[in-house]
């Protein structure tokens, strides 16, 4: 099954950006790689394991060293490890979820991200008042490596807006609702706003920038205030902005929800697409306003713009007010941009978008999908979705002078089951550091 698109999403792009064939898009340089080397630790020899290199597992000995891998022996070893032949991978990642983002719940979510294997977090929208205080326990060897973007960027009345009132009313943030813009969330209508919004944006040290864009080919017309039909910038200054974040430094991430955003997205040069279109279909707008063209998908690999799934929010446990006919709708529709982004060579990575859910229950509704085979959902979850959380790091490969951030599995996930296999971890390693867990949260899944 294939959804058609209209016309209307080129005439839109001729409308509002006459010159974008004469003027290539200029995304934020790639960081020179590093990694973060853990010299205290003992120097190991890791023997008797399979090592997967993209591809397939190999037998291999490799050495940590200062917390990096080392093919060649070192003068002296602390210790061997046999790996008894079982299968080593990259540590997981998690590209979009708003977990870790408050004290009282941020060791059981640090405890739920190691016991699934899951390394690295990008949280793209936080309250910085809320997640300065957690700096002690993230970003070292024992713990869970986490970017924040602090508030994003909308226009007024825009998505989060709604949602961060409802969250106050519920007692979730403890935040007068008058101040919630400027820390949840920063609205901007006109590029006059801008030295006033950056300031407050830059005083939260953010990682990235996130911005929102939503139903763009319908700015400005009325539209109601629930999630699906919320506004989101004005489509016409997401190039500027974007230019200007990237001029302090920083990558910008953007939240979407139709093929008309995603190509005004790609327009502007994101360096982030944070949701497919189509992830939420709105009762007024056909499948067209959400499918993704092929041409689309090369432009997004040309860019090296990346692209986060998050399928699992249609989960039908999670999304509420869809019938079962409008959910296998949503479901085909993801099958259909999933494989046209992935033939184009677009990176993608994996993130649920769902609090009280990691990046695997992305992973086990990817599955349900029934669009990749588990080489190729490895390489999404285990080498692309780290270097989307940290892009240039020397993460999400087993290979030399790479961080020692890796996974012993009891069973070989590309013969095997593979929610079965990616959930028998028997060995975790975190820059060198041999992980010891307390006792994991109660699943939900």
């Amino acid at each position: 099954m294939r959804f058609g698109l209209g016309t209307g999403l080129v005439v839109f792009i001729t409308l509002w950006f006459p010159l974008a064939a004469q003027a290539q898009r200029k995304l934020l340089p790639v960081p020179a790689p590093y990694v973060r080397a853990n010299p205290g630790t003992k120097t190991l020899r890791l023997q008797n394991g399979r090592w997967f290199d993209g591809r397939q597992f190999r037998a291999r000995t490799f050495y940590v060293v200062a917390g990096l891998l080392q093919q060649h022996r070192p003068a002296h070893i602390d210790s061997v490890v046999d790996l008894a032949g079982q299968w080593v991978v990259p540590a997981f990642g998690d590209a979009h979820n708003h977990a870790v983002d408050q004290q009282w719940k941020a060791s059981e979510s640090i405890t739920q991200y190691l016991t699934d294997g899951i390394f690295y977090l990008k949280n793209p929208n936080n309250i910085p008042r809320y997640t300065a205080p957690l700096a002690p326990l993230l970003n070292r060897p024992g713990s869970l490596d986490v970017t924040y973007s602090g508030g994003g960027i909308t226009a007024s009345g825009g998505h989060p807006i709604p949602l961060y009132e409802a969250l106050v009313a519920r007692g979730v943030y403890q935040i007068p609702p008058d101040q919630l813009n400027g820390q949840a969330y920063h609205t901007l209508d006109s590029l006059a706003q801008w030295p006033a919004v950056w300031r407050r944006v830059a005083a939260g040290q953010p990682d990235f920038v996130k911005l929102y864009l939503l139903f763009s080919d319908r700015y400005g017309q009325p539209h109601d205030t629930t999630k699906a039909t919320s506004a989101g910038l004005n489509p016409r200054l997401l190039p500027e902005l974007v230019g200007r974040i990237h001029a302090q430094g920083l990558p910008v991430a953007v939240h979407l929800e139709t093929a008309a955003d995603f190509a005004v997205a790609l327009q502007a040069g994101v360096d982030e697409i944070n949701h497919m279109p189509g992830y939420y279909w709105d009762k007024h707008l056909r499948a067209a306003d959400y499918c993704l063209t092929p041409a689309l998908a090369q432009q997004c690999a040309r860019q090296g713009t990346r692209v986060v799934t998050t399928t699992f929010l249609t989960h039908e446990q999670y999304a509420t007010g869809q019938d079962t006919l409008q959910r296998q709708l949503i479901q085909q529709l993801q099958r259909e941009n999933l494989s046209c982004l992935y033939r184009a060579g677009v990176q993608l990575s994996l993130g649920s978008d769902t609090y009280g859910q990691t990046a695997r229950a992305e992973m086990l509704n990817l599955l349900r999908l029934r669009v990749f085979d588990n080489a190729t959902l490895l390489r999404l979850w285990a080498e692309n979705t780290p270097q989307a959380v940290f892009p240039g790091r020397r993460i999400g490969r087993l290979r030399q002078g790479y961080e020692a951030n890796l996974l012993v599995l009891g069973q070989n996930p590309l013969t095997n089951d593979f929610a079965t296999a990616t959930a028998d971890i028997r060995l975790r390693i975190k820059q060198g550091q041999i992980l010891r867990l307390p006792s994991p949260p109660p699943q939900k899944l």
